[in-house]
């Protein structure tokens, strides 16, 4: 009778080369299973009659790594009149944790941010209740890490004048999120734009521009999705077309 599978905790050598996972007499080296980036810093095997079955890795924070799976369904028959509401209505959060489900969660915004009820007022009536839902989601610790387009965490709230930003140095403007080379898009509180910031220029770029906060949660969810190859670009950018959102277009480069 074969031996129930056993999952192993094992550790992973630091230099992530030769020999990178021991149990006992096991060793597994670097030519029998190809590491995931970024590396991991800790690795469980599974074993089956003393043969390796499979192996999973998790980062630092105890999250598994690993090529996640294609989309089936990501909104592909979305509506223009699917997008107004789309925070509000709990479909942001929804999509969020359907796409995301592997990844950390974000804690809330940085201590510096500043809190809605500093700048809320300030936005047009028709624009405050999904500011107020886009604001509890990130602070509810169940928004996901998106550290490739979609990075709320020390973003979200960023005081633009505290911080004397070139050429946003506004209290009209503040922080919603930022790639991962630091550019940002902020919320203009005046119109209720959201609006894509250029950090090495110092400027804002007028192609990464959303309407509202509806149109930006609902094209960023998915850019960041498609830049982690589990959306084909070619058809999220025909979608955004069709939705007339340029903006998800820019951000696909």
């Amino acid at each position: 009778m074969a031996a129930r599978p056993a999952a192993r905790p094992v550790r992973l050598a630091e230099d992530h080369s030769g020999e990178i996972l021991r149990f006992g007499d096991t060793v597994i080296g670097a030519h029998d299973v190809k590491l995931p980036k970024p590396h991991p810093a800790r690795g469980v095997s599974e074993f089956v009659d003393g043969k390796r079955k499979s192996t999973a890795f998790f980062d630092h924070e105890g999250q598994e790594i690993g090529k996640a799976k294609p989309l089936k369904e990501w909104g592909q028959g979305s509506t223009a009149a699917d997008l107004a509401g789309y925070v509000v209505r709990g479909d942001f959060e929804r999509d969020l944790a359907a796409f995301f489900p592997t990844s950390r969660r974000v804690a809330g915004p940085a201590a510096e941010a500043r809190p809605l009820e500093q700048w809320i007022d300030r936005l047009p009536e028709a624009h405050r209740a999904a500011a107020r839902a886009f604001d509890a989601l990130v602070r509810s610790g169940k928004f996901p890490w998106l550290g490739l387009r979609f990075d709320v965490s020390g973003t979200y709230g960023f005081d633009c004048v505290r911080n004397a930003l070139a050429g946003a140095s506004d209290e009209r403007y503040v922080g919603l999120s930022a790639d991962g080379s630091g550019n940002m898009h902020l919320l203009d509180t005046t119109t209720g734009r959201v609006l894509g910031y250029e950090h090495e220029e110092g400027r804002f770029d007028p192609t990464r521009g959303f309407d509202d906060l509806d149109a930006f949660a609902f094209a960023m969810t998915r850019v960041e999705a498609a830049v982690a190859k589990r959306i084909p670009a070619k058809k999220l950018a025909d979608l955004f077309k069709a939705l007339s959102l340029p903006g998800g277009i820019a951000e696909l480069g």
